[in-house]
């Protein structure tokens, strides 16, 4: 009688990690995707503006240099749109605009058009890691340590991804290489159609526990 008692307590914590662990992780993985239009973008789209667009040192640190002053819009932006405007639906919103906006950018040859092209993709791309790391922290609510632990773990891939994205600018060419950056968009989109919401996960969780305590009756 114990013995059941004890593993009718434990379930509980065992299936919600199987309801919510998933969801944490996929946003985890979002957060990680957000590296590549940060300073990964910085070195890559400073080798396009120089070598196919002709860009100046000068104009390349100014492209970059306002990049961030729009980046920084996109936040303060983004901040207060969530006051009236779902986090996820932001997210999706966001993540299409900035989808656009790179394609866009990858297919002008203007140096101009380019310029503030690139000023439309940093304002865009940056709301999407603040929301990808609120919904992973939702996933586990009072469980920071641990997200942030898991968190760190995946930082290894965010210094495979600047060496994997050279070996391929080496060897089929900076286009190519530009276009793996539409990952960043692409997959948060794709994770945050497929995670809605993280209660999702809680809801799932309930009822994955109350057929295992069916199960055990």
């Amino acid at each position: 009688m114990r013995r059941g008692m004890v593993q009718e307590r434990r379930l509980p914590s065992r299936w919600a990690w199987r309801g919510t662990g998933s969801v944490l992780l996929a946003w985890l993985g979002a957060c990680t995707l957000c590296c590549l239009l940060d300073e990964i973008f910085v070195v890559f789209g400073t080798l396009r503006l120089r070598d196919e667009l002709g860009a100046s040192p000068q104009v390349q640190a100014l492209a970059f240099g306002l990049g961030a002053l729009a980046a920084a819009l996109g936040l303060v932006l983004g901040e207060r749109l969530l006051v009236r405007v779902e986090p996820l639906r932001l997210l999706r919103v966001s993540c299409a605009a900035c989808a656009l906006a790179f394609v866009a950018w990858l297919w002008v040859d203007s140096l101009v058009a380019s310029l503030a092209l690139l000023l439309v993709v940093e304002l865009c791309a940056a709301p999407l890691y603040p929301i990808c790391a609120a919904q992973a922290y939702a996933c586990k609510p009072g469980e920071s340590g641990l997200v942030a632990a898991l968190d760190s773990a995946l930082g290894w891939l965010q210094i495979v991804a600047p060496l994997g994205l050279g070996l391929i600018a080496d060897r089929w060419g900076l286009e190519l290489a530009l276009a793996c950056l539409l990952l960043q968009p692409l997959g948060v989109a794709l994770l945050a159609w497929r995670h809605a919401d993280p209660r999702v996960g809680a809801k799932k969780n309930e009822r994955i526990t109350a057929d295992a305590g069916r199960g055990e009756a």
